[in-house]
């Protein structure tokens, strides 16, 4: 008769310092007091103001919609998409630019 091994433990995960992205880095929290964030709060509520929908302006900007939100939230904006958002808000780049 052979012995019985004991049944074998999962090893324990161990916790990470921060949460993972889906490519496994680190996320980055957008902190609502830097310059990106302060420039997405003015496209969010620029379109809100004027009553555009997301689908409309990320459709004249040439982006897909969670590109998009994604300026709306203050990650992804790169300078040269600017005049872009501001032509789909129907703004001068300049108004995007939060006061110091």
């Amino acid at each position: 008769m052979a012995k019985k091994r004991p049944a074998a433990q999962p090893a324990a995960k161990q916790p990470t310092a921060e949460p993972a992205t889906r490519r496994g880095r680190p996320s980055k929290p957008v902190d609502e007091d830097t310059f990106a964030a302060g420039i997405g709060r003015i496209i969010r509520e620029t379109r809100e103001r004027k009553g555009l929908t997301v689908e409309h302006c990320a459709d004249v900007a040439g982006v897909a919609v969670p590109t998009w939100y994604h300026f709306e939230r203050g990650r992804s904006i790169g300078l040269d998409k600017l005049p872009l958002i501001a032509t789909a808000l129907g703004v001068k780049v300049v108004k995007l630019i939060p006061p110091k």
